[in-house]
């Protein structure tokens, strides 16, 4: 990967703003990192004097920057393709719609009277299809691929789909492959389109960077932690409120960022929501439908709305709605749900949580700034490196067999067979956009795009600390603990993406005792385990090395350590030589300072032996009443 880095003018904080900005940009196929959400360089994509194809991820990304143009009366053709289940009408319906993308094209070309630069809207699976009509016109258009990490991450949902997409993108001339958040570098070069591609990252002032603080929950249900939500904001009449110059604002909205439409339903159900107060923006399809329909008379598919309409009380998103797409509230709260052991929701930390932040546009929504994630880790056995990666190395075999085997059959075999998933898992036929043959290929990318999705949920998700990490390293301050040095977010990436607690110990011990000016920041490394810490500051460097680092071993002492350190001061001044006590009273007492010196151990009279000598003796516990004790000797 070839990665170039342009420093954005100080003058500048719209692309829109920048003169001469696409001749920065090297001629051909290359990828651009924006860097932030909201920066304006779709919009510069559709309103400059360049031919343009914006190809984007989900329909309601189309119809936003359709409406957004519509609304500023400039001139777009959006291709929608026909949704009639009658193959017939919905030939004819393409046809017409062909043909109207054909006139506009010629109605627009530069060689007729008329000027306006054409600019096409289409979504990813629909490229292919117009591709021809668009080639056809001899306009050299500039193809803009809009949130281009949808590729990465829908490829284990819509394989075949991302394949005929991506195969015709790696034999056009002029690809722009934008994001904010694109895939991530490990990925990157991987990925068989994007190969050895350009990268340009955009570099921002830091006054131009909008700094998001988080606050991060565990959670055990989505459902019941929305409902929480709501029930505050019944109470209260607000969702949160931020005090600016002596003035108190409150957030009179919510967006909810939950990918599992049954669990939005729910919600919705159990806290007796209403139709007027509920905007539900998720896929339009037929399962999403029984299940709206499902909610009575009122409720259905949702829009974005423009800047200056109204919002609802409540905005529920799933993933295919929020890519790219510009919301305008006031006031509106976010809240982002992610559970790693249900599939849809396994948040892309690296890659979701910065489209999702972005999406609010407005510098007067002063609660843009603030985000709450609600996570819950994953639950149940996880798989190692070594076993994944076998798993994947047998699993590739057995597809490329199958595949190899599929592709020696005669086409006119080809039309009745298929390759199924369970036993060709990264096989994919897709037909080719330009020679219309169908093929079966074995993909590259199908196996990235899992591995990955196994790291989120057997590595990251695994514990609460390395999801922490993971937003710290992407740019988001935890609310508690702000403003980490950037090298210490380079030590938090590292020391998670290290295998085991042995590893982690020596890397730690070793970076502060390069950096030991580090050790002032240590109260905000929030994300990572006390225990380290602690041994770092009891054995020392060289009482690790002697250790080995070994954890378990490393656990043992350290107990010992406290019991010796910490509790001895405490019991011995707790208790008087030559005094009685009762067995209850010295169990509760005991119990009390295993608790402040976070000592786990369930506490008992006899114990106490250990640092006295004792001499069972009866106490007079009230009227007639004796109980038994022990007299403290010393020892």
């Amino acid at each position: 990967m070839k990665k170039k880095i342009i420093h954005v003018p100080n003058n500048v904080n719209y692309i829109s703003d920048w003169v001469g900005f696409e001749n920065e940009i090297p001629q051909g196929q290359v990828i651009i990192n924006k860097k932030y959400p909201g920066c304006g360089l779709t919009y510069w994509a559709l309103h400059n004097n360049i031919p343009t194809v914006l190809c984007v991820p989900r329909k309601y990304l189309a119809e936003n920057k359709v409406e957004q143009m519509e609304k500023e009366h400039e001139s777009c053709f959006y291709f929608r393709p026909s949704s009639k289940t009658d193959r017939e009408k919905q030939k004819e319906e393409n046809e017409k719609t062909f043909m109207s993308l054909r006139n506009y094209i010629t109605w627009q070309n530069p060689f007729s009277p008329y000027q306006t630069v054409p600019k096409v809207i289409v979504t990813y699976d629909s490229l292919p299809t117009i591709y021809p009509i668009l080639k056809d016109s001899g306009i050299d258009f500039l193809y803009v691929v809009d949130e281009h990490q949808a590729c990465f991450q829908d490829y284990t949902l819509k394989p075949d789909v991302i394949e005929r997409v991506s195969s015709l993108l790696y034999k056009l001339c002029n690809v722009w492959y934008i994001s904010a958040t694109p895939i991530l570098e490990e990925y990157l070069d991987r990925m068989e389109f994007l190969q050895n591609l350009p990268y340009i990252e955009l570099e921002w002032s830091e006054d131009k960077i909008m700094k998001v603080q988080t606050q991060y929950l565990p959670m055990t249900s989505t459902v019941d932690e929305i409902g929480k939500i709501i029930s505050r904001y019944r109470n209260d009449g607000f969702f949160d409120t931020i005090i600016e110059n002596g003035i108190c604002y409150e957030s009179t909205e919510a967006i909810f960022f939950v990918n599992n439409v049954r669990d939005i339903a729910k919600v919705i159900t159990e806290n007796k929501l209403q139709a007027s107060e509920v905007n539900i923006l998720v896929a339009n399809d037929s399962k999403n439908k029984k299940i709206i329909k499902g909610l009575g008379n009122g409720f259905g598919f949702g829009k974005i709305p423009l800047k200056g309409k109204p919002h609802c009380t409540y905005t529920f998103c799933s993933k295919c709605s929020y890519f790219g797409v510009d919301f305008y509230s006031t006031s509106a709260s976010t809240y982002v749900f992610a559970d790693s052991n249900v599939k849809s929701m396994c948040t892309d930390l690296s890659l979701d949580l910065v489209q999702i932040v972005g999406r609010q546009r407005l510098a007067e929504n002063r609660f843009r700034k603030r985000c709450t994630i609600y996570v819950k880790t994953t639950i149940g056995t996880t798989t190692s490196r070594e076993q994944f990666y076998a798993d994947q190395e047998m699993k590739w075999q057995q597809s490329e067999a199958i595949c190899n085997e599929w592709n020696k059959l005669s086409q006119g075999a080809l039309a009745a067979t298929e390759v199924k998933r369970d036993i060709c898992p990264y096989g994919v036929i897709y037909e080719d956009p330009l020679t219309r043959e169908r093929i079966a290929k074995n993909c590259v990318n199908a196996l990235i795009a899992e591995q990955h999705a196994w790291e989120m949920r057997d590595r990251i998700y695994v514990r609460h600390e390395s999801v922490q990490s993971v937003i710290v390293r992407n740019g988001f301050e935890m609310a508690d603990k702000p403003g980490l040095p950037p090298m210490l977010l380079s030590f938090i990436d590292e020391f998670y993406r290290l295998e085991d607690d042995n590893t982690r110990m020596m890397y730690f011990a070793q970076f502060f005792d390069t950096y030991p000016d580090q050790l002032a920041y240590s109260n905000g490394i929030h994300c990572i385990s006390s225990k380290y810490y602690n041994y770092y500051y009891i054995y020392g460097s060289d009482g690790l090395r002697v250790f080995n680092y070994d954890m378990a071993a490393l656990e043992q002492y350290y107990e010992r350590y406290k019991e010796l350190y910490l509790l001895t001061p405490e019991i011995t001044q707790s208790f008087v030589i030559g005094e009685r006590y009762s067995k209850k009273y010295i169990k509760d007492t005991l119990t009390e300072i295993y608790r402040r010196c976070h000592i786990n151990k369930t506490a008992k009279a006899i114990d106490l032996q250990e640092y006295f000598n004792l001499e069972d003796v009866k106490i007079s516990s009230g009227l007639n009443k004796r109980t038994n004790g022990f007299l403290i000797k010393a020892k």
